[in-house]
């Protein structure tokens, strides 16, 4: 099998089996991926979203709230008027 060689252009002729590449690239991925649920910004990230969920929830039942407080003083006003 033949592969860049990391430290210049040259193509060199890889020595070891390709199950052993396998092996390797899934140790990788692995690491990786231990790598990435140990960050913390992954976690900042989905706290940021969870905040954003709640302020909409709650901005949506607020203005639900005051829309028909609102909509009664208008037919409050309305019908005062001669």
């Amino acid at each position: 099998m033949w592969a860049r060689c990391p430290a210049s252009s040259a193509v060199v002729r890889r020595k070891q089996p390709l199950t052993a590449g396998k092996e390797n690239a899934m140790k990788g991925l692995m690491n990786r991926m231990k790598a990435f649920l140990k960050e913390e910004e992954g976690a900042t990230a989905t706290e940021y979203a969870v905040m954003l969920a709640l302020i909409i929830v709650i901005s949506l039942a607020a203005i639900s709230a005051l829309g028909d407080k609102v909509s009664t003083v208008f037919v409050n006003i309305e019908s005062a008027m001669p």
